[in-house]
């Protein structure tokens, strides 16, 4: 580490004159100043410590900072190391603003109030004692890391002192229990456990849209859950329109990983939210953006995910008494897509004549409905639907124009239906008892989707 290693502190004390800035409002927006500050005698220090540092014993390392003007608490700066004082388990860093003069070593010593047997250390040694501190915050909060259950759900019976943000988990996670149960099971089967909720926005429904919007808009009025995790963007709305039934009937879900999204995706449930929520938009929209700049191309390292293969269950399709006709089609879709990391099968039943099946490979996903089988690449598809409820099982897959081949009898353009001018959607249902094999295949999906360049 060479002179003059800059660093980001943070003003704890200003001790000189000037003025009190605070936030505008509990959610900043601005600083405004309070109220002027006098001060005696200055000698150009105002005192900070290093952002996330340990300097040993739980707290973060001092740092006198010379600055031409007294700043405010809270101040970020960002310094540049000109030496410390050590004088036993005490350790004060000495760091100046660019381009401001040096201050002189019997008036850093007059500011510091170190003992006067304080050894003086040289830029050099200043940055390395930074960096063990850095180093040291970063293996103290190691052990605070969840892992075990699931990362973004809060244990239950949390204490009173646990309740107050004191654990590692974003507002999200803490409010996830006061969520609907169908918003929660949502999460529950889309979320793994190592994913973390950044942001939520729940819509309230709205019964009382008149006659005009409930034929124009009827999935406006729904109940909704705008959900922005670490690895995926879902946008959860009532399966039931509201007050129309009494009864918990589960919810639509659309979902793109934050390694596909793209600015119209995002602003098509932002729109959906009514304006009172406008300032918690702005702020997930403000999270997102940040995925926005990975995906348009910035240097950005990726993230790869590892996806395990979900066994096949025999029993679902037994209980249709359709075990070996499952068992074939998953061979037959394994030829189209390779080995198979997910199946979802959809059996003959009353209403449905054919039997159909989704199948994920390493690249593509595969739909069969009766003779017919479409495959579409990962890199073709757009979104992913599920629905999720006691009614019925639904996946929908958005794919780009030309993203994907067909095979098989006429009966494959059953599973397709037009989409405006933006592309093709495929749809398999399946009975409700089946949601946790469809979910879990959507996970996997997902997270190959994800990594598919």
């Amino acid at each position: 580490m060479g002179s003059g290693e800059r660093v980001l502190v943070e003003v704890e004390e200003a001790a000189g004159p000037g003025v009190e800035l605070e936030p505008v409002g509990p959610r900043g927006g601005g600083l405004v100043v309070r109220r002027a500050r006098r001060g005696g005698l200055w000698l150009g220090f105002d005192r900070a410590v290093v952002i996330d540092s340990d300097d040993g014993r739980g707290r973060a390392l001092r740092v006198l900072v010379a600055v031409p003007g007294s700043t405010f608490a809270g101040c970020h700066i960002e310094a540049r190391l000109w030496g410390a004082l050590q004088a036993g388990q005490q350790t004060l860093l000495v760091a100046t603003v660019a381009d401001h003069p040096p201050p002189s070593e019997p008036i850093i010593r007059a500011a510091a109030g170190m003992p006067p047997e304080a050894v003086w250390r040289e830029p050099e040694a200043a940055a390395v004692i930074a960096h063990d501190a850095r180093v040291a915050y970063r293996e103290r909060s190691s052990h605070a890391r969840l892992t075990g259950g699931r990362a973004w759900r809060t244990p239950e019976g949390l204490p009173p002192e646990a309740a107050r943000w004191n654990t590692p988990f974003s507002r999200a996670e803490y409010r996830v229990d006061r969520l609907p149960p169908r918003f929660v099971r949502g999460l529950e089967g889309l979320l793994d456990d190592d994913e973390r909720l950044l942001y939520a926005i729940e819509r309230p429904p709205d019964p009382e849209a008149g006659f005009l919007r409930r034929l124009r808009h009827p999935e406006d009025r729904r109940a909704a859950l705008l959900a922005l995790t670490d690895c995926q963007l879902i946008w959860m709305v009532d399966h039931a329109d509201p007050g129309r039934y009494l009864m918990d009937w589960g919810v639509d879900v659309e979902l793109v990983p934050v390694e596909r999204l793209e600015p119209a995706g995002l602003e098509g449930p932002l729109r959906t939210l009514p304006p009172e929520l406008g300032q918690e938009a702005e702020v997930l929209r403000g999270l997102a953006e940040r995925f926005l700049a990975a995906a348009t191309g910035s240097a950005a390292l990726r993230r790869r995910y590892p996806v395990e293969a979900q066994p096949v269950d025999p029993d679902e399709a037994g209980r249709f008494h359709q075990a070996e006709e499952a068992e074939a089609l998953a061979a037959r879709l394994g030829q189209e897509v390779g080995p198979l990391l997910a199946f979802l099968y959809s059996p003959r039943r009353p209403g449905q004549g054919w039997s159909g099946a989704a199948a994920l490979g390493q690249d593509a996903v595969a739909v069969a409905r009766g003779d017919g089988v479409t495959t579409v690449g990962l890199g073709q598809l757009r979104s992913v639907r599920l629905v999720l409820s006691p009614l019925v099982g639904r996946l929908q897959l958005e794919r780009a124009p030309g993203g994907s081949r067909s095979s098989g009898g006429s009966r494959s353009s059953r599973g397709l239906r037009g989409f405006g001018g933006s592309g093709d959607r495929l749809e398999l249902t399946y009975p409700a008892p089946f949601a946790a094999t469809g979910a879990g295949l959507v996970r996997r999906l997902r997270r190959r989707w994800a990594d598919t360049v």
